[in-house]
């Protein structure tokens, strides 16, 4: 008897029509980051490819220490693409599928981050300070797990 029971749990459950969980989508990782100084701002490329309806741009993300950017916990800080940005993307962008596409951003000396309690803060590029970079997909309040290459750029 208990093993018509087992039996008949195990067909109800495997036929009454629960579909497997979706995993969830996880956003591309941009590919090819390549950092380089001119006329006192450091440029930043890559190439990105996100087609998911809730994908809504690159952050960009510096410090002075490259191991903060490849732990999810600390993420670096935010570049903001300018002051009032502070609920955006660095690089706003909407889904595309018509392939990769070639990214460039700028980071002036003078540069807008976010802090912990969504507030845009000031900051300058310092000569001879080494920054390391970079660049993860986020759309709809998530930030990918996936990143660029880390890059390094001194000033």
């Amino acid at each position: 008897m208990r093993r018509f029971i087992f039996y008949f749990l195990l067909f109800f459950l495997l036929t009454c029509g629960i579909e497997n969980p979706e995993a969830a989508i996880e956003f591309g990782a941009p590919l090819g980051l390549v950092s380089y100084r001119s006329n006192d701002s450091i440029y930043l490329t890559f190439y990105g490819f996100n087609n998911e309806t809730y994908f809504e741009g690159y952050n960009v993300y510096i410090s002075v220490n490259n191991a903060d950017l490849i732990n999810f916990s600390i993420l670096g800080e935010r570049i903001l693409s300018n002051q009032n940005a502070v609920n955006k993307p660095t690089i706003e962008v909407n889904p595309f599928s018509d392939g990769p596409r070639k990214f460039v951003f700028e980071i002036t000396s003078n540069y807008y981050v976010t802090t912990n309690n969504s507030e845009a803060i000031s900051k300058y590029l310092i000569d001879g300070t080494t920054y390391f970079f970079t660049v993860r997909a986020t759309g709809n309040g998530i930030v990918s797990r996936k990143f660029s290459n880390v890059e390094s750029n001194t000033y």
